[in-house]
């Protein structure tokens, strides 16, 4: 039989293997590689025809925020 022990330190969020500054550092990282990935999929996925984009989930008022966003950018 085993046994588990998980220590906290504190100040520290369960689950967080690093915190303070190092932390918010990489968690800033991840979400603008995030932004970065989804303007560049909004980008491909503005030349799809309305149809093909409804196929996929994206309901009418998202295919015009879409067009409209494309269209200045």
């Amino acid at each position: 039989m085993t046994a588990t022990t998980y220590t906290n330190l504190p100040g520290s969020r369960p689950g967080l293997s690093f915190g303070g500054r190092l932390g918010r550092f990489f968690w800033r990282m991840i979400e603008a590689q995030e932004q970065r990935i989804t303007r560049r999929v909004e980008k491909i996925f503005s030349t799809y025809d309305d149809a093909t984009l409804k196929k996929i989930g994206y309901t009418a008022a998202e295919i015009a925020r879409l067009r409209k966003q494309h269209r200045a950018g």
